[in-house]
């Protein structure tokens, strides 16, 4: 029926029928033409002219006395039933912007719930507070320069697509110069309604910020929640959304790219290098400097993208043709950097602060990070003098890999207290805060948010190819990654898994907030197994978390994402869902066992770093004693 096909529910219509027969239409044989000298029957009856609309009234239904041919035709404008038929649309039109406008914010209702879910069901990570709360802000004053630089000007004022890449190495500011930067952006963007802003922070010690997979969810979330974007991109909605391809997210950030919604889309993406899988940040570059490249006489936005990053060689190889900058701590950024905090450090007098901004200055040799790492020593140092300020600071090497030996050799040679810290037994049980943490790992650690992370990516490299922590104490002889291998099994046969696995991802969710530990063990305690020598001692463990059918095996195989564990009738099967392709061998030959394979499983795992992060909790955090003393 017409109003099952083209109204809406709040439609109006105003029924108009002729009360008069029509005479109908015949051939005239004697004017050859044809005549309404027929028949007069009712040409449209009232039951068909009436009830177009679902909420008809009896109101909206008007009779007119005349035949269907003069149904729609008055003598003048004083004839009664034209005053009233002008009337009633009068009131139509001077109701339609109500109408239309209720109408509007109803279907952005009903979008919004649709948005909401979906931005939900993306599942990005919380980038706001990562900028927020790892990112330090920059110092009041400091890269004023970057701003005029003869290839950002360009960047950040011509209309048209461009691309930009800052590289520097460790320690030369390049993510806070990325928040300076969407600082700027978003404070002086030339017109809000038609420019965007949107960024990722790629973080090597978070698996949350550290794939391609998280950044495009987060990038598209970014552009959802722009005002006014879903008019032009409801079918976006209607698609479902992907949980791991990398291919159907992409091609929904393309969709939402291509909306005619924005003049301008402004991207920052910071520490590219520390992004996983060299392959697939190809994938994404050479995808996104296509859009870059798109004619200008495509309708898209004018997008400008920024990227830094270490001058590694495979990064080096893809953006070679781009425009580039080579970022040095500038010394006048630094002097500003080194004043502020100096400042900051009320312990030391006036005097003293002068003494440590020049020492600083005079060493610091345009590294944000190593001034960062001796303001930390100075920060904790007790009872300061002049002589006491300048051997500390003169004595701390320049060099970062030296510097990163020094702390972790002060470290391993720490009083038995400390190492009671780091390893915790049945007479010392300790209670893990961010102070005690800091104090007594040295400066090579921080809390932020409850978190324990390193100092900086540089000194992740550093543990990884130095292998100092294997003769650490707290490793009870073990090589760094089977203690952490053997931690991560132990935690995951706590008998608090034991009632497998939650069955949605609404408790599944709520036991990764409960036990941090638990998301990262299941996903990784398998990555620290390096070799053949290292299977022995740890056999029993990997049995039981193998264990077809069991409860921990499910457990551990729902937060890694593993799917149908609960069908597992053998080794050889759970080795095939879980892509690790020793627990085969492992079981089938106590002694034929792949070295090389293992060590290929393992070798994109967290080796080695981080050791404190493994005993993360939200507020005071204590060891679980059963996974140190094993």
């Amino acid at each position: 029926m017409f109003y099952e096909k083209f109204t809406f529910k709040d439609s109006q219509i105003i029924c108009i029928f002729e009360t008069k027969e029509t005479a109908t239409v015949e051939w005239s044989h004697k004017t050859h033409a044809w005549e309404r000298t027929g028949r007069a029957i009712m040409m449209v009856p009232r039951t068909s002219t009436t009830h177009a609309g679902k909420f008809e009234k009896s109101y909206d239904q008007l009779s007119i006395d005349a035949d269907h041919s003069d149904l729609v035709k008055f003598s003048n404008p004083a004839n009664p039933d034209y005053l009233i038929i002008k009337s009633r649309i009068k009131r139509l039109v001077d109701d339609a912007p109500t109408v239309i406008k209720k109408r509007v914010a109803d279907h952005r209702k009903v979008l919004s719930d649709t948005e909401a879910k979906y931005v939900k069901a993306l599942d990005a990570p919380d980038y706001v507070s990562f900028r927020k709360h790892r990112v330090d802000e920059p110092a009041d004053g400091t890269f004023q320069w970057f701003l005029h630089d003869k290839l950002v000007c360009p960047w950040l004022s011509e209309d048209k697509p461009s691309f930009l890449w800052v590289r520097g190495a460790p320690g030369q500011g390049k993510t806070v110069l990325s928040k300076f930067l969407l600082n700027h952006l978003e404070s002086r963007l030339p017109n809000p309604q038609h420019t965007v802003v949107i960024y990722f922070f790629f973080y090597d010690q978070d698996e949350r910020f550290q794939t391609v997979n998280s950044l495009l969810r987060s990038l598209i979330k970014q552009l959802l929640i722009v005002p006014d974007l879903s008019g032009y991109i409801a079918e976006v909605f209607e698609i479902d959304l992907p949980t791991e391809s990398e291919d159907d997210l992409w091609e929904i950030l393309e969709m939402i790219i291509r909306a005619p919604v924005f003049r301008t889309i402004f991207c920052v993406l910071d520490a590219l290098d520390e992004c996983k899988h060299e392959e697939s940040r190809k994938r994404f570059l050479r995808k996104f400097t296509r859009l870059l490249q798109t004619p200008s006489r495509q309708r898209f936005p004018v997008l400008k993208l920024l990227v830094t990053s270490r001058p590694t060689v495979d990064i080096s190889r893809e953006l070679s043709p781009f425009p580039c900058i080579d970022l040095k701590a500038n010394p006048d950024d630094l002097k500003i950097f080194i004043d502020s905090k100096v400042t900051a450090l009320n312990h030391l007098s006036a005097d003293l602060q002068k003494i440590a901004v020049g020492l600083l200055l005079s060493r610091a040799e345009r590294t944000f990070l190593w001034a960062s790492i001796v303001l930390k020593e100075l920060k904790i140092m007790i009872l300061p003098s002049p002589a006491k300020l300048r051997d500390t600071i003169n004595e701390i090497p320049t060099v970062l890999d030296e510097l990163y030996r020094s702390i972790i050799n002060r470290i391993m040679e720490g009083t038995p207290e400390e190492q009671k810290l780091l390893r915790s037994t049945d007479e010392h049980t300790i209670n893990l805060t961010a102070e005690a943490v800091t104090s007594t790992a040295g400066v090579i650690l921080e809390v932020t948010d409850d978190k324990v992370h390193l100092i900086h990516q540089s000194a992740k490299d550093f543990l990884l190819k130095n292998q100092q922590l294997r003769s650490a104490k707290f490793c009870n002889g073990l090589d760094p990654n089977i203690y952490l291998a053997k931690v991560c099994m132990i935690y995951l046969s706590f008998e608090d898994f034991e009632t497998g696995p939650c069955g949605n991802r609404e408790k599944l969710a709520a036991r990764k907030r409960q036990y941090p530990l638990f998301y990262y063990a299941a996903r990784n305690w398998h990555t620290h197994i390096q070799g053949q020598h290292d299977i022995g001692d740890i056999s029993n463990l990997i049995c039981r978390l193998i264990e077809s059918g069991s409860p921990v095996l499910r457990s551990w195989g729902e937060a890694a994402e593993i799917q149908d564990l609960h069908e597992a009738t053998d080794t050889w099967w759970v080795a095939t869902k879980t892509n690790i392709p020793w627990l085969a061998e492992f079981q089938l030959s106590d002694t034929t066992i792949d070295e090389d394979r293992v060590k290929e499983v393992a070798k994109n795992g967290m080796a080695g770093y981080n050791i404190m992060e493994m005993f993360a909790r939200r507020g005071d955090v204590r060891f679980t004693e059963a996974a140190v003393q094993a």
